[in-house]
């Protein structure tokens, strides 16, 4: 009996950790041409490179400029709409009219909205195979409204991993550091996405990602009611809002995990093998 109750032990044990690494998971994939990372922890799928905006616009046939032009054509009328505010155009509109001055294609930050535009861009050329790309969502977590905190809340230090996928990917899945502890403790040594503990805006990889920044990265959330939308600076691992004027990274979601599309012409040719399958027992059966 103590014998079949250690197996049990062990195989109980051995389960939850199979449970636990399963779950803070990152799988890193290339669907249909593209590299992504997806997420078993949040389900959602990530692109790989952490600024994909810039790669994109570096690789556009036409230039840069032309990329731009193909985003905002992306975009119905080519404009993004919001609660009314300061930064629309004109202001208090409901809408901005997008124009290259929100896009920065030399280090790849775009506003809020561009990095609204950018998404949906992606959406229209059915990026890695899926037309469901956003932005990382901003959770209100705990009391009602934004609370602000070292420690668990949904706005600040160390948040609540819960309160947006990018803290999400941050906290519980990178296992990186704020640059201050749940005491208020700090600087804490290697702070940031790449662990480099600098305030500069640096690039490099992390996990299974690329072309990763410590700085700002836009969540698809506004802070209301006035112009401002939620962030999370990977430089020091806190979450908060700025004005959608202000120009950040874009790191793109999709809900779930994005599957491979079959190619047309392994479909027939699986079409055919079947045939020829059916064809072969037909004529067994027959003999």
């Amino acid at each position: 009996m103590k014998s079949v109750g250690k197996v049990a032990w062990m195989a109980g044990m051995a389960l939850g950790l199979n449970m636990a690494t399963a779950e803070a998971a990152l799988t890193a994939y290339s669907p249909n041409g593209v590299e992504l990372v997806y997420s078993s922890l949040g389900n959602v799928t990530w692109t790989a490179d952490g600024n994909l905006f810039k790669t994109l616009a570096d690789g556009y046939a036409g230039g840069t400029s032309a990329f731009l032009n193909a985003v905002i054509a992306s975009v119905p009328e080519g404009k993004i709409n919001d609660s009314p505010n300061y930064w629309d155009t004109p202001a208090n509109s409901g809408y901005h009219t997008l124009s290259a001055s929100d896009f920065n294609t030399t280090t790849g930050r775009v506003n809020w909205f561009g990095a609204k535009a950018y998404v949906t861009y992606l959406n229209s050329i059915n990026y890695g195979g899926s037309n469901q790309w956003r932005l990382p969502n901003w959770t209100d977590t705990g009391a009602a409204g934004p609370q602000y905190g070292i420690s668990g809340t949904d706005f600040g230090y160390n948040v609540n991993p819960a309160s947006s996928e990018l803290a999400q990917l941050y906290y519980a899945e990178l296992g990186k550091t704020a640059y201050v502890n749940t005491s208020g403790e700090g600087p804490q040594s290697n702070y940031g996405i790449l662990g480099s503990s600098t305030f500069s805006d640096t690039t490099g990889s992390v996990g299974p990602f690329s072309n990763v920044h410590t700085f700002a990265y836009w969540l698809g959330t506004e802070y209301t009611p006035d112009g401002r939308a939620w962030d999370f600076f990977t430089t020091v691992g806190v979450q908060g809002y700025d004005g959608k004027d202000y120009q950040s990274y874009a790191w793109a979601v999709s809900s779930g995990q994005v599957a491979a599309v079959p190619l047309p012409g392994a479909m027939w040719l699986m079409g055919t093998g079947l045939i020829g399958l059916l064809g072969l027992k037909w004529r067994g059966q027959a003999g």
